[in-house]
């Protein structure tokens, strides 16, 4: 879920569009969310988000490193061992690439409430049998989504 929030907030296209081998603190990337008013509305919004790209690089999604820079004068530079953080090779494929495609509305989807749910089915349809999403929905996704219960 964390990297589906991290897809959402467009958090992997701001480190990419600062450029190859570039490397952002939280704050940084707070400020350059879509959302630019995030850091009036919620000023733990950079803690918050260091959480989430820690737990992403620890998962080789993100590469951390940590610097110390007395001359720093952003709002986060109080941390010891400030972390920047900069794509490692497979979040390319969550970022749109020249032709605009990416794999992030695959993951969008796949964890979709009514998708995630499908899981919980999966024992169930291996024991009685069935397809786990008409198992916890009563239909196939495609004629669920058709139903106008399209994720967003």
């Amino acid at each position: 879920m964390v990297m589906r929030a991290a897809v959402e907030l467009q958090v992997l296209d701001v480190i990419a569009k600062a450029g190859p081998g570039a490397q952002l603190s939280p704050y940084q990337i707070v400020s350059r969310l879509p959302a630019a008013d995030t850091l009036v509305s919620n000023p733990d919004a950079p803690e918050m988000l260091d959480r989430m790209l820690r737990l992403l690089a620890s998962h080789s999604i993100l590469t951390c490193s940590l610097v110390n820079d007395d001359r720093d004068q952003s709002p986060d530079r109080a941390l010891v061992g400030r972390r920047l953080y900069g794509l490692a090779p497979v979040a390319k494929y969550f970022v749109p690439n020249q032709d605009g495609v990416s794999l992030a509305p695959f993951l969008n989807l796949a964890k979709e409430k009514a998708f995630a749910s499908s899981w919980y089915q999966l024992k169930g349809a291996v024991l009685e049998g069935g397809i786990p999403f008409q198992r916890a929905h009563g239909s196939s996704p495609f004629e669920y989504l058709r139903k106008d219960h399209i994720p967003g």
